[in-house]
This record gives structure tokens, sequence and C-alpha cells, in this order.
């Protein structure tokens, strides 16, 4: 098997299982098999003509998970991730003019749509990855930068907006209940602040490439296990604040294959090294 070829196939996998799962979870649990009042406050409140809002939102479910099983499948990718991508920068500016509130809450679920906007960008540019022609093609070069501005930006958005500048009530109820921070715990979700700012301004800089996607990993499993557990009414909130996190972890996997982890520690070396050799 032609290994630059498997390579960009491995990171389509990721990305497709990842954005998949999201789409099949949300228009399951939250759409299809109980509406979820918020959602159908939100689409009342944003499309205010189309009446009585459940037949609508549960249409939209059954056509998240359709499009979650075409991802995941492999069929059609480049158009599913296309409308997929259409469908998340909807519902994102639908809820930044609806519910601005939405935007500084302490779990996160419309700065994840950034991540999750890069993640089917991607796709639209690798397809099933077969003819992306190899580690050497532009869009398989493209998608490194393209998921480390995603996440990154997620990171320092999260780490800095809900956290320093719009701190809640909520957020510290949500630590509480962990049981894991007994005090001080607006100081301790200060502390996480800005350990995730800094985490994705590090992964925006592009160091420590494959260190980072397993930090990120980590992190994520970790978020969505304890505040599952603790809060499991976040596992069904419509605006996807735990299962936003399943593509997260698909596009951080991606920063774990031999085509995405070049750190840029790496890229300088190779350029000095170049230079050197060219010089003598």
């Amino acid at each position: 098997m032609d290994t630059s070829h498997s390579a960009a196939e491995q990171i389509s996998l990721f990305l497709r299982v990842g954005l998949g799962a999201v789409s099949i979870y949300e228009g399951l649990v939250p759409r299809l098999l109980a509406p979820s009042p918020q959602l159908l406050d939100l689409v009342s409140r944003w499309l205010p003509w189309l009446g009585e809002p459940t037949a609508l939102v549960r249409a939209g479910g059954a056509f998240e998970v359709l499009l979650g099983l075409l991802l995941v499948s492999g069929w059609m990718v480049r158009s599913v991730a296309a409308a997929q991508c259409l469908l998340l920068a909807s519902f994102a500016m639908g809820i930044a003019v609806v519910m601005p509130q939405a935007l500084v809450h302490p779990i996160g679920a419309t700065p994840k749509h950034v991540a999750l906007l890069a993640a089917g960008m991607c796709l639209v540019l690798l397809g099933r990855g077969r003819d992306a022609g190899g580690e050497s093609s532009w869009r398989v070069r493209m998608v490194p930068l393209v998921l480390r501005l995603g996440l990154g930006f997620t990171w320092v958005y999260a780490g800095i907006l809900p956290k320093w500048l719009f701190p809640s009530v909520e957020g510290v109820e949500i630590v509480a209940r962990t049981g894991l921070v007994s005090l001080q715990v607006p100081m301790f979700l200060k502390l996480l602040g800005a350990i995730e700012a800094a985490l994705g301004l590090t992964i925006l800089a592009g160091l420590w490439v494959r260190g980072m996607a397993v930090l990120q990993v980590g992190l994520l499993t970790a978020f969505t296990a304890i505040i599952g557990y603790t809060s499991p009414d976040y596992l069904v909130d419509p605006l996807g604040g735990l299962a936003n996190n399943l593509g997260l972890l698909g596009a951080a996997l991606v920063g774990t294959t031999r085509a995405a982890a070049h750190s840029l520690w790496t890229l300088l070396l190779r350029a000095i090294r170049r230079g050197r050799d060219g010089g003598c």
C-alpha cells in the first residue's frame, strides 16, 4: 500500500469518525429521541413563523443522523462535509444572535464549532483521502494548518472568555459537583483557563505537535468523562457542549499521524540544515 496515500486516508478516517459521531449523537439524543425544550425554544425564537417547532427539530435530527452515518461509512464525504460545514456555521450564527449568553458558557459549545468547522473543511479537501495526492499534495499539507487554527482558537477562547473575562456561577457549580476541587474553585478555574489558553497558543504556534495532540486527547477524554458523570444534564445539551468533544478528539488525533506531526521546531531545524548544506 502506498504509505503517503494511507496517511491521508488515516487522517480522513479520524475526522470522519469524529464528526460523524457528533452528528449521530446530536441528531439522536436531543432531537429525535427527546427533543430538548431549550432547543425547541431556540428554534421558535429563531424561526417564529414556523409555528410549533417539534416536527422541524425531529426532521433536523434525522438529517443529522443521516449525515453522520454517511461520514462514518465514507459515502460522498466531500459533499456531506460541505453540508455539515454549512449547518455548523448557520447554527453558530443563530446561537450568537438568539442566545448570546451561550458564547461564554463554561462548557464552551459555541467555540467548539470553530474546531468542528475546521475539521469539516479538511474533509472537503481530502474526501476519503484516496485521491488526496500523498503527503506532498497541497491539500494534505493544508490539513494540519487548518486544524491547528481551529483547535488552537477553541482552546484559547475556552480558556480566556468563560474563565477570565466572563466567569459564571454555573462554571463554579460544574467544578464543585465533581468533588475534585474543594476550595477556591474560582481560582482553580482561572488556573485551568490559563493552562487552556497556553495550550491553544502552543497549538497555534505549531510546537510539539505530537505531544500537544496526546495532551488534547487526554484532557478532552477526562473532561467529557468527569463532567458527563457528575453533570449528566450536559449529555443531552442541545448545543453539544460535551458531544462536540467527539469531533475535537478526532481532530486532535490527526496530530499523532506521521503526515501531520511536524512541529515548528522541526521545520526550522530542517531549514537551518538546508541552509548549512547549501552554504558548504
